[in-house]
């Protein structure tokens, strides 16, 4: 499916305006006198092909606009509406004003090509003059449905993911803002912010798939609060290499690799988990002196141990643990036997995960990787793959499959690292792996997930947010070939906001929304699109003359230079003295546009006098003699 045309009746920024976001068609929305609408389709609109449908991708349209146009509130609505019907509302009493503004902000027209590739209107407005050849449906009587259901808007048939690297907060409780229809995800959120949620639902649902006695899930969720402040950044790397993998099995990693960072850093800091006295404090003190195992499994055996005792409620002679050996006998019932089995099963397959991990750690660098003083807990290990792709590869295989099982005691503790990230690979990795992380959902809450929809709307918010210029250029192409390797047999169309006109140089003019605030009506709108310039393949500073309204108000040049050019204009009229000159001469060499330079010189010769600057001209000489006359004495001395 594809989302041809939104026409929005009311909300804070648009009030009765429509959006194309197609290449062959324009559709508009008039009202009469008596105010009824009636939707058309402009027929003289000069149809475009869609140079970007294939059989994954359904379109791909820009949103431009100032700062505080409405391109947030766009994204925002498309995210959010239901396309419900409300014509049966009919509030009264204290919450009519509230009910009927709530009607309002959902109210809306759409055009919508379906998978049948029949184009069809979708309205839940109490009335629509249909004045186009298209058929239009009204959402309470579209379908036949069976008695006592609520007919859907073709809308909800779209798996919507709004992502985004601003940190700007669309919900300040932090919701991940999912929701489900016919078992399969309706819309998520995809943001810095909403990662903690994410990697919370992540982390509780790993601990209710390790034991079904909700008493022992309290209490070890009790023991592992403490490592709840770093679930987000230990859940983001987890995230990465997910990804990481990916691009390997698609063969794909090498060219992505030179775009981020490609060390991990492998560490688990046990000690920091328990306290500082006590058994658990022996327990630890002695399992990190066998040498037979590396620092970060000691760790984990010492955690996993410390689970154990909790989960059988068995009393144990922590002296009597004194190494790794000792930790297995107990589980598997070496040296008691009381131990239920099921329990040790699950404590036997977490083991046999850390003794996996383990032998890969044999063969990677090792270092004292965190800024802990304490020498017990600042060592750990580093797989670069610059270094040893064998060992890399390893540990990406390694960690998705922990993540795909049910549950993975390591990933629960195992502290996982990408250092020397900067903001900008941050922002250019967080975009795809996020994409990435979308069919994953089912492993990270196996209750909220059914699956993806047939056709998806993937909606991006400052897609340029963070990235170099030279990202910048490439971020629409990388960005079109990773949805074809992570939707195969999907529908998706692509809708983005952007400041960037290198990303709007990818995008024809017909792909466009092009959004302007009015002042005087406190409402935003979107411009035709027949009164631009065509982008595709068209030069910066067009675009920001046209496409990002630089070319009336505004130049391409920061407005301290204009400032700047500006203030040596008049300096040039209040020249009095050699140093003055001397001074302006050395600031207009500073000016980058040789046009301007030659312009200022020429504004400075003509503003010089005959007499000053013949008196410059002989001030000038006369400190060239005094520079001669000093070199002359200097030589004479030397003699």
């Amino acid at each position: 499916m594809e989302l041809l045309f939104l026409w929005i009746y009311k909300n804070s920024v648009y009030e009765e305006e429509g959006f194309n976001f197609s290449p062959e068609y324009e559709f508009y929305m008039e009202k009469s006198v008596n105010g009824e609408y009636c939707i058309k389709e402009n027929n003289s609109w000069k149809k475009r092909p869609n140079i970007f449908r294939d059989d994954i991708i359904e379109n791909v349209t820009a949103i431009v606009g100032e700062n505080g146009a409405g391109k947030t509130s766009l994204l925002r609505f498309l995210m959010n509406t239901n396309g419900s019907n409300y014509n049966h509302l009919n509030p009264t009493g204290k919450y009519k004003d509230y009910v009927k503004k709530v009607v309002e902000k959902d109210l809306s027209v759409m055009v919508i090509r379906g998978d049948n590739d029949v184009t069809r209107i979708y309205y839940n407005l109490k009335s629509l003059k249909n004045c186009t050849n298209y058929e239009a449906f009204s959402i309470d009587k579209s379908s036949v449905k069976p008695k006592g259901s609520c007919p859907l808007h073709p809308i909800q048939d779209f798996s919507r993911f709004y992502l985004t690297n601003s940190s700007w907060s669309i919900d300040k409780s932090g919701n991940i803002g999912t929701s489900f229809l016919d078992d399969k995800v309706f819309k998520a959120y995809l943001k810095p912010e909403i990662i903690n949620t994410i990697a919370k639902m992540y982390f509780d649902n790993q601990l209710r798939n390790s034991c079904s006695d909700l008493q022992i899930v309290k209490k070890l969720n009790d023991l592992r609060w403490s490592i709840l402040d770093q679930r987000n950044e230990r859940f983001q790397a987890i995230c990465d290499l997910i990804y990481f993998n990916k691009l390997f099995k698609d063969g794909m990693f090498n060219k992505y690799a030179s775009k981020i960072t490609t060390e991990i850093e492998i560490s688990c800091q046990g000690r920091a988990y328990i306290p500082c006295e006590g058994k658990e404090s022996v327990l630890f003190d002695n399992i990190l002196e066998d040498k037979s195992i590396s620092f970060v499994s000691a760790n984990l055996y010492a955690l996993l141990f410390r689970e154990f005792i909790t989960e059988s409620a068995n009393d144990i002679d922590y002296n009597s643990i004194k190494n790794k050996q000792d930790i297995v006998l107990t589980i598997t019932g070496g040296k008691r036997n009381s131990y239920n089995s099921s329990i040790s099963n699950k404590y036997r397959q977490a083991m046999s995960e850390i003794d996996e991990l383990e032998d890969m750690l044999r063969t990677c660098s090792r270092g004292n990787i965190n800024s802990d003083d304490d020498p017990l807990t600042a060592k750990g290990y580093i797989f670069d793959y610059n270094k040893d792709k064998k060992a890399y590869i390893n540990i990406l295989k390694y960690i998705a499959k922990c993540f795909n099982k049910n549950h993975s005691f390591v990933l629960t503790y195992l502290d996982i690292k990408l250092p020397y990230m900067s903001s900008g690979e941050r922002a250019f990795n967080n975009l795809f792996c996020w994409m990435n992380l979308v069919p994953e959902f089912a492993v990270i809450s196996s209750q909220a997930w059914g699956g993806l929809k047939g056709s998806i709307l993937l909606l991006f918010d400052e897609l340029d947010l963070y990235l170099h210029p030279s990202w910048q250029i490439n971020i629409i192409s990388n960005l079109l070939e990773e949805i074809k390797r992570q939707f195969i047999g999907k529908k998706v169309q692509i809708i983005f906001a952007t400041h960037s006109p290198l990303c709007l140089s990818d995008i024809p003019v017909e792909n466009t929304v092009f959004l302007r605030y009015c002042k005087e009506k406190g409402k935003s709108s979107a411009e035709k699109r027949s009164i631009h310039k065509q982008s595709l393949a068209r030069d910066v500073y067009s675009i920001l003359n046209d496409s990002f309204y630089l070319g009336h108000n505004h130049t391409t040049m920061g407005s301290f230079a204009s400032r700047y050019i500006n203030d040596i204009l008049n300096s040039i009229k209040e020249i009095k003295t050699h140093g003055q000159l001397a001074d302006i001469q050395t600031r207009i060499d500073m000016i980058g546009n040789q046009a301007i330079q030659a312009k200022l010189f020429q504004q400075l010769e003509r503003e010089l006098n005959p007499q000053l600057k013949s008196k410059l001209e002989i001030h000038l000489l006369e400190e060239q003699r005094n520079i001669i006359d000093k070199k002359i004495a200097e030589k004479k001395g030397e003699s």
